[in-house]
């Protein structure tokens, strides 16, 4: 594990807004996702492998009638039902969708799926995050501050802290709030472009985290930063080490565009990459602007290290 350590954390002060940003992620999550039980008793019955079976077998049977299902297999099947949880187009329809096979079976199915699409969108993730469903601005601001686990939140408020202190000090808590929000809606302007009929939501600062990662890469003028670097708890094993700053790319960013291109089609798993791609990408383009076009005043505490 190796990853950019570049401020003294010990000086709260000198970067206030960093310390508010991960503030309000905390706060939202406490509020409105920590006490949320995300597999409601429709959502366990749906998902169990039969009901995927049967929801995959009626999702192709949907979006290309004239296949034969003879001899599709329950492996395949399943990957078509798990396909079609994400689908807006099938979800939202399913009042409207043909019977299909047994009519006994098929009128059981289809009240299990109208519950499940009931207690799915009354999830916090639907009601703060971003999907091809919101409406208005808000959303596309909540969602950089809403988180689906505490895991989830940790590791994303472990870099906010690490690179957002970083770039607070360097170009000053204005730019930071502006390169946080402006990245959060590129990443999220990219998941909707992306994912045009996904219908799971995407939540998570990581679009903007993965922004303030390669505005860093970028606008940092020293050639070699602080990484911290942990293999074991040996003591030889752990430390500091400069490096290239440019390393942070082919650490994280480029990580990104590999995981979404391995990623197959319909089916993605828990981590938005398209969104972290859209951020990266206005990081990147924000601190070439910022280092090579607008000439920002020297600020008083430096990146150390």
């Amino acid at each position: 594990m190796i990853f950019p350590n570049p401020v003294d954390l010990k000086k709260a002060i000198r970067f206030p807004l960093t310390w508010t940003l991960v503030g309000l992620n905390v706060l939202l999550f406490i509020i409105a996702f920590a006490s949320v039980e995300y597999e409601s008793s429709s959502e366990k019955s749906f998902l169990k492998e039969r009901m995927i079976y049967r929801t995959g077998l009626i999702y192709r049977h949907f979006s290309h009638p004239a296949d034969p299902l003879n001899h599709v297999s329950e492996a395949q099947a399943q990957l078509w039902g798990l396909e079609a949880i994400r689908d807006d187009k099938f979800i939202l329809t399913l009042e409207k969708i043909e019977p299909f096979g047994d009519l006994i079976e098929f009128e059981a199915w289809k009240k299990l799926a109208l519950e499940f699409r009931r207690d799915r969108f009354a999830q916090p993730t639907f009601q703060f995050g971003l999907s091809g469903q919101s409406k208005g601005l808000w959303p596309w601001v909540t969602y950089q501050f809403s988180h689906a686990s505490w895991s989830h939140l940790l590791s994303n408020i472990v870099y906010l802290i690490i690179l957002g202190a970083a770039v607070e000090l360097l170009v000053g808590s204005t730019w930071l709030l502006f390169i946080y929000l402006v990245g959060g809606f590129a990443g999220g302007a990219s998941f909707l472009l992306l994912n045009s009929h996904g219908l799971l939501p995407v939540v998570g600062a990581s679009a903007s985290i993965s922004a303030i990662m390669a505005f860093y890469a970028i606008y940092e003028p020293k050639t070699r930063v602080r990484f911290f670097y942990f293999f074991s708890p040996l003591r030889e094993h752990f430390g500091n080490i400069y490096l290239p700053t440019l390393l942070i790319i082919p650490l994280y960013l480029i990580s990104d565009w590999a995981s979404y291109l391995a990623s197959p089609h319909g089916v993605t798993g828990n981590v938005a990459y398209t969104a972290h791609l859209g951020g990266s990408l206005c990081g990147a383009l924000l601190g070439v602007i910022l280092r090579y076009g607008i000439k920002l005043p020297p600020q008083k505490n430096p990146t150390t290290g």
